[in-house]
């Protein structure tokens, strides 16, 4: 009788044991998917402006921010027509080589990857709508913290390049 009750108890102390480390374990998960900027920052950007070294601003755009998994995944896809004066920014929880694709967009874009300096690091141009169940991922050469797609041609046409200055605006 002793025994069956010394591991009914150790058995229940195993699972609390368990049980904490798990919960540990998920909020410190949560925690490093938190974003680098803070959301009060992250909502208040209104604007992604560009300007080249000892230049004034050279263009900007006017962004809604990505800064959620979920708002992240969705992208642009299924939108039919954006603004040439607008884009989305995509905020990443911490700097690295994120892949994008172009899988159920309609519209060509121009996706610039942007470090945690705010400079850009890699722009890819007009990635072109893909249809097919299998799609091209690009990736940047370098690390970045924060993404920006605007229309397809964009990056050319306002002589957008890598190494230029990116400034956040409300």
């Amino acid at each position: 009788m002793k025994k069956d009750r010394f591991l009914a108890l150790f058995i229940l102390f195993l699972l609390m044991i368990i049980i904490l480390v798990t919960i540990y374990i998920y909020f410190n998960n949560f925690k490093q998917q938190t974003p680098v900027q803070d959301v009060q920052t992250a909502e208040n950007i209104k604007q992604t402006c560009f300007k080249q070294a000892n230049i004034k601003i050279n263009k900007c755009f006017s962004v809604e921010v990505a800064q959620t998994a979920v708002e992240r995944e969705k992208g642009l896809m299924f939108r039919e027509k954006l603004d040439s004066d607008k884009g989305l920014l995509f905020i990443f929880p911490r700097a690295e080589k994120y892949g994008f694709w172009m899988k159920n967009t309609l519209i060509a874009l121009d996706i610039i990857w942007i470090d945690e300096n705010k400079t850009i690091v890699y722009i890819k141009e007009n990635a072109l709508p893909c249809k097919e169940e299998k799609c091209d991922v690009y990736y940047p050469n370098k690390k970045a913290l924060y993404v920006l797609e605007v229309n397809g041609g964009l990056s050319e046409e306002n002589n957008l390049s890598v190494g230029e200055i990116v400034e956040f605006r409300n």
